[in-house]
C-alpha cells in the first residue's frame, strides 16, 4: 500500500509539471477590446506567464496572419534577461542529438539533411580550438553544384564546389536555354538587325536570371574585319557600376569570328549582368562590328558609361552577345578545415566556433543536450558511397588552476531542431503588437487567439464601417511640417486627428490637419471625420485608419514611384480581361497612356538625380504624380439582362417615323407606342444584357462606361422590313467589331439597324461616359413601317378587359351589372361559410351548450359582485377552463365576433339569445346590462 501512494504521489507530481511547462493565463484579468472601426487591428491585454514555452506561433481564427512569441516580447521592447530568458540563452531554435558515430552514410540531393558535432562536459568551456571532417562525394562534373555545407545552419553557405569545368561541358547552355544555348537578352535575330562597328565605350546587354555556376563563358557573334585588334568582354553588375564581376579578352586577332571568352566568376544563386564588348583605342571603329536590334518592342541593351548606375529606363537597344554557365568539375572528398573555411568565408573557424558556443550555450555545455554545433548539407548529382567522416572536433575546459585541458570528440551525430524555450513571470502582452486586422465588413465576428495549438482566449467582436473617405497624402518628411486632407464626398463639419506619434489628438474644423514627425518609421494615423446632419437625418462619423510612411523625400518619391508603376501594371492587367473593342474607349475614359507615359517620365526624371539634388526635386515628382490620379483598377460595378420592354418609356416614335420617310402626321403617339410594342413582341423575343465598367479610385468609384448587348430572337418573320431604333446618336456609340454582318445608320438624335441586311442575332456596343444612359433611356424598340400596322389618324381608343363595342367605347352598364351580381355572390357564399364556421367552432369547445351559458352566467354574476375581468380569468382557469374557452365567453358575452371576421347581419338576434340565457339562469329576473358590457343590447 506504501508503494502505491508513493507511485500515486509520483505520478501527480510528474503530471503537475507536466501542465506548468507552457503558458498560463489569468482570464479575470485578460481581454479582448469589442468594438472596432475599419482599419482598426484586434486589441486587448493578457495577462500571460511563460514556463519553458516553445516560440510558436501565435494564430487567430479571423485572417492567416501569424506572429512568433518573440517577435511580440520584441515588437512590446522587451528585455532579454530582464523580462524573459530563453533556453537557449540567445533564444534561437536549439538541437537534439541522437544516434552518435564516427560516421555516417549519407545520400545528396535537394533536401538539406542536419548532423552535428558535440561537446558534453560539466566544466565550463574556454575555447573550441578546431573542426575537421571529410565528405566523400564521389560525384561526376555536373551543371549543378554537387555539394554545399552550411556551418551553423544559419542560411550561410560556408562550403561549395567552386571549381569550373576545365573541359568543353556543352550541355550547361542547352540545360538552362533548350534550343538557344545561351541567354542572349532581347536580341531576336529574327528581328531586323545591322551590323555597327564596336568602340572603346562598352556594348552592353542586360541579362536576367542567369543560373548559379563556378563559371561562365560571355561573347557574340563578332567579327574581326581586319587582323591584329585587340578585344575585351567583361560582365558588370546589373545597376552599372565601376566594379567588374569578370574580365578576359584577345590580342592580336586574326580576320574572321570571334570566340566567346571564359570568366572566373562564381554565383551561388540566380542574377542578372551587364554582359559587355569594347575594344581599345588602336583597335576602335574599323576593327571590329556587332550585330543589333533597333525596333524590338523590349530592349534591354545601351552604350555603358563607365562608372554610371544603370536603370531600365537607359536601353534603347539590343546587341547580339550572349552568356552561358560552364558547370562545375568533378569532385571526390572534400576537406573541411580551418584553411577551407578560410579560403570559401574570409574567415577564422577557431573564432566562429567559440563565439557560437558563448551565444548559443553560454560556454556551459552541461545540460542534457550538450552543446551542439549543426550543419546542414545538400547538393544535386548522382553517386554512391557518400558519407561523413573523418571528424575530430577539438575543445579545450576550464580545469583545477586556472588551466586548461583539451578534449576532442570524433563523433558526429543526427539532429532534430527544436523551438526555442520561453520563460517569464507574468506579463501583461499588448495583444494589437501581434497586428491581427479586423475583418473590412460591418458584422459580429468570433475572435478566436491561439499559441501554437493551444486556445489562449476568445471574444465576440464588433466591427463598424462608416462612410468612405481617403488620407493624401500617405508619406512625410522627417522634421518638415506635412498638411494632411481626408478627402471625402460628404460634407464634413469637424475632424479628429491622432498621429501615432504619442502626441495628443487634435480636433480641427474641415478635413485638413498639419503634423510634423521628428522620426522617421511607419505610423498608422488615426482619422475621425464628423458629417453634417441632412435633412431629417442625424449627424453621423467614420473613422479610418491610415498607413503613413515617414522619411526622407528620396525613399518617399521612390515608394510613389513604385506606388503608381504598379497601379499602371494593374490596369493593364484588368483591361485585358476585356473584349479587344472594349480596351481602347476604356483605356480612353482613364487616360491611361497619357497617364502610363507621364509615370514613365517622372521615373527617369527620377533617376537622372544625383546625390546634389535637393528635396524639392523629389518633392516636384512625388506632387506630379498625385496630381495624375490614376486609379487602383478597373472592374465591372453592375450587370444584368432585363426584357427588351423595360425601354417602353424612353422610346421615341419620331425616329422610324423619319426612317420610313413619313409624310402623314400620326394624331397619337402613345397609340403609335403601343402598336410597335405589341408587334414586336409578338415578332421577336427581345432582352438587353448591360454591364457597368467602372474606375476604383482613392476617393470612390467612378463609372467610366456601359456596354450594352440587344440579343434578337425572330419568332414569327416579319411582314415587311423591321429596323432596330436606338435613341442616342451614333456619334456617341461604340460597336463592337461585328464585320459587314450590318451597318448603323444615323438618325436626328438616334441610330437605327436595318434587320432585313442579314440574320442578326446580336447588337453590341457601349457609351463611354459618367452620364451613359441606363436600359429604361436607352429607347431600344423594333418596329416595321407604321403603315404596316394600320396606324393612320384617327384616335385609337383603349379597350379595358375587352369590355367595347366595335367603336372602342366601353360598356359601362354591362360592367355594373356583372360586377352587382359577382357581389352578391360573394356575401353569400360568405355568410354560409360564416354560420357553419361558428356553429362548428362553438361545439368544438363547448359540446355541451349548457357548459357555455352556465360559464356565462358565471362572469356576469362576478362582475356584479365587483371583481374585476383578470380576477374572474384567473378563477376559471383554476376551474381548468382553457384559455381558449375563457376568450370565446368573454367576446360571447360582449357581442363580439368569436372567430372568423363577421358580416353582423344576424348580430342582434344571437345577443338576444344571450341575455335570454341569463335571464334563465337568474331565475327569469331582469338582467342589468352594465355586467355585460354591451351598451346597445
Amino acid at each position: 500500500m506504501r508503494k502505491l501512494i508513493s507511485c500515486l504521489i509520483g505520478f501527480f507530481l510528474v503530471l503537475g509539471l507536466a501542465s506548468a511547462v507552457g503558458f498560463d493565463i489569468k482570464k479575470n484579468s485578460s481581454f479582448i477590446d469589442e468594438n472596432y472601426l475599419e482599419g482598426d487591428v484586434i486589441s486587448g491585454i493578457l495577462n500571460m506567464s511563460f514556463d519553458k514555452q516553445e516560440n510558436v506561433y501565435f494564430t487567430n481564427s479571423l485572417d492567416k496572419h501569424k506572429i512568433k512569441l518573440l517577435e511580440v516580447f520584441d515588437a512590446m521592447n522587451l528585455t532579454k534577461g530582464e523580462d524573459y530568458i530563453c533556453d537557449p540563452v540567445n533564444c534561437k531554435s536549439y538541437y537534439v542529438s541522437h544516434s552518435g558515430a564516427t560516421g555516417k552514410g549519407i545520400s545528396l540531393d535537394d533536401d538539406e539533411d542536419l548532423y552535428g558535432f558535440k561537446i558534453k562536459e560539466n566544466k565550463l568551456i574556454r575555447s573550441v580550438e578546431d573542426l575537421e571532417f571529410n565528405v566523400d562525394v564521389f560525384a561526376n562534373a555536373s551543371c549543378y553544384n554537387q555539394v554545399f555545407i552550411d556551418l551553423f545552419n544559419d542560411g550561410s553557405v560556408d562550403f561549395y564546389n567552386n571549381k569550373p569545368y576545365k573541359g568543353s561541358l556543352g550541355n550547361c547552355g542547352d540545360t538552362f536555354y533548350p534550343g538557344k544555348n545561351r541567354n542572349e537578352g532581347c536580341f531576336d535575330e529574327e528581328e531586323d538587325t545591322r551590323e555597327i562597328p564596336i568602340g572603346e565605350e562598352p556594348y552592353c546587354e542586360y541579362m536576367k536570371d542567369i543560373p548559379a555556376s563556378a563559371s561562365y563563358e560571355i561573347g557574340g557573334d563578332i567579327i574581326a574585319k581586319k587582323a591584329g585588334g585587340s578585344i575585351s568582354f567583361a560582365m558588370f553588375p546589373a545597376d552599372g557600376g565601376e566594379e567588374q564581376l569578370g574580365w578576359n579578352g584577345y590580342d592580336d586577332l586574326p580576320k574572321g569570328n570571334v570566340s566567346g571568352v571564359f570568366i572566373n566568376y562564381s554565383s551561388l544563386e540566380k542574377f542578372d549582368a551587364l554582359v559587355c564588348v569594347y575594344t581599345d583605342e588602336y583597335s576602335a571603329s574599323d576593327y571590329f562590328s556587332i550585330k543589333v536590334n533597333e525596333d524590338n518592342d523590349e530592349k534591354c541593351g545601351l552604350v555603358f558609361e563607365w562608372g554610371d548606375e544603370v536603370s531600365k529606363e537607359d536601353f534603347d537597344i539590343d546587341y547580339n552577345l550572349y552568356i552561358k554557365p560552364r558547370g562545375y568539375d568533378r569532385i571526390e572528398t572534400v576537406e573541411f578545415n580551418k584553411d577551407a573555411y578560410k579560403e570559401m568565408t574570409g574567415e577564422i573557424l577557431k573564432d566562429d566556433l567559440t563565439n557560437y558556443i558563448k551565444e548559443t550555450y553560454g560556454m556551459n555545455c552541461s545540460g542534457e543536450n550538450g552543446c551542439v554545433i549543426p550543419f546542414s548539407i545538400w547538393g544535386r548529382h548522382e553517386g554512391e558511397n557518400q558519407a561523413i567522416d573523418a571528424v575530430k572536433l577539438t575543445y579545450k575546459y576550464a580545469a583545477s588552476g586556472n588551466k586548461s585541458i583539451s578534449e576532442t570528440n570524433d563523433d558526429i551525430y543526427e539532429l532534430n531542431e527544436r523551438p526555442a524555450k520561453v520563460s517569464s513571470n507574468w506579463s501583461k502582452i499588448k495583444v494589437n503588437k501581434m497586428d491581427f486586422d479586423v475583418p473590412d465588413k460591418n458584422g459580429n465576428y468570433n475572435f478566436k487567439l491561439y499559441l501554437g495549438e493551444k486556445d489562449v482566449i476568445s471574444k465576440v467582436i464588433k466591427v463598424e464601417i462608416g462612410f468612405p473617405f481617403e488620407l493624401v497624402p500617405r508619406f512625410a518628411f522627417i522634421g518638415r511640417e506635412t498638411s494632411f486632407t481626408a478627402r471625402s464626398s460628404v460634407n464634413v463639419t469637424s475632424s479628429v486627428w491622432n498621429f501615432d506619434d504619442g502626441t495628443p489628438a487634435v480636433t480641427v474644423p474641415g478635413v485638413n490637419a498639419k503634423h510634423l514627425y521628428g522620426e522617421s518609421g511607419e505610423y498608422m494615423v488615426k482619422v475621425i471625420l464628423n458629417k453634417a446632419p441632412v435633412g431629417t437625418s442625424p449627424a453621423k462619423n467614420s473613422t479610418k485608419r491610415f498607413k503613413v510612411v515617414v522619411g526622407d523625400a528620396k525613399k518617399s518619391a521612390e515608394l510613389t514611384l513604385k506606388d503608381y508603376e504598379n497601379r499602371i501594371a494593374i490596369l493593364e492587367s484588368d483591361m485585358n480581361g476585356y473584349p479587344a473593342w472594349v480596351k481602347t474607349p476604356l483605356s480612353s475614359a482613364i487616360g491611361l497612356d497619357a497617364k502610363k507615359t507621364l509615370v514613365q517620365a517622372k521615373r527617369a526624371e527620377y533617376s537622372n538625380l544625383d546625390t546634389d539634388s535637393s528635396e524639392e526635386d523629389y518633392i516636384a515628382i512625388i506632387e506630379g504624380l498625385i496630381s495624375l490620379d490614376i486609379p487602383n483598377s478597373v472592374y465591372t460595378s453592375t450587370s444584368g439582362t432585363l426584357p427588351g420592354d423595360i425601354g417602353y418609356g424612353g422610346a421615341d416614335m419620331a425616329h422610324i417615323l423619319e426612317i420610313v420617310g413619313a409624310t402623314e402626321e400620326i394624331s397619337n403617339m402613345e397609340d403609335l407606342k403601343a402598336n410597335v410594342f405589341g408587334w414586336m413582341n409578338e415578332h421577336y423575343d427581345v432582352s438587353v444584357s448591360f454591364e457597368t465598367i467602372s474606375a476604383r479610385e482613392d476617393l470612390q468609384d467612378a463609372e467610366l462606361l456601359k456596354k450594352y448587348k440587344i440579343i434578337l430572337t425572330e419568332k414569327k418573320e416579319p411582314e415587311s422590313a423591321a429596323y432596330l431604333v436606338i435613341d442616342y446618336p451614333k456619334s456617341g456609340l461604340v460597336f463592337s467589331s461585328q464585320g459587314d454582318l450590318f451597318s448603323e445608320t444615323s438618325v436626328s438624335g438616334g441610330t437605327y439597324v436595318d434587320l432585313s441586311q442579314e440574320e442578326i442575332s446580336s447588337v453590341e456596343f457601349l457609351i463611354a461616359g459618367a452620364n451613359a444612359p441606363n436600359i429604361m433611356d436607352l429607347g431600344v424598340y423594333i418596329s416595321p413601317s407604321p403603315e404596316s400596322l394600320g396606324i393612320d389618324s384617327r384616335p385609337i381608343k383603349e379597350c379595358w378587359l375587352e369590355n367595347c363595342d366595335p367603336e372602342g367605347n366601353f360598356l359601362w352598364k354591362r360592367f355594373i351589372l356583372g360586377i352587382s351580381i359577382i357581389i352578391i355572390l360573394f356575401l353569400t357564399i360568405y355568410l354560409i361559410l360564416q354560420t357553419w364556421y361558428k356553429r362548428n367552432y362553438e361545439r368544438h369547445l363547448f359540446p355541451n351548450s349548457n357548459d357555455l351559458y352556465n360559464l356565462l352566467n358565471f362572469i356576469y354574476n362576478s362582475r356584479r359582485n365587483g371583481l374585476k375581468d383578470s380576477e374572474i380569468k384567473s378563477s376559471l382557469k383554476n376551474r381548468k377552463w382553457t384559455g381558449e374557452q375563457i376568450t370565446y365567453a368573454f367576446n360571447k358575452l360582449e357581442g363580439k365576433r368569436t372567430g372568423m371576421w363577421e358580416i353582423p347581419l344576424f348580430k342582434f338576434a344571437e345577443n338576444r339569445k344571450v341575455r335570454k340565457e341569463i335571464e334563465k339562469q337568474q331565475g327569469g329576473r331582469p338582467i342589468d346590462t352594465r355586467f355585460i358590457k354591451r351598451p346597445n343590447l
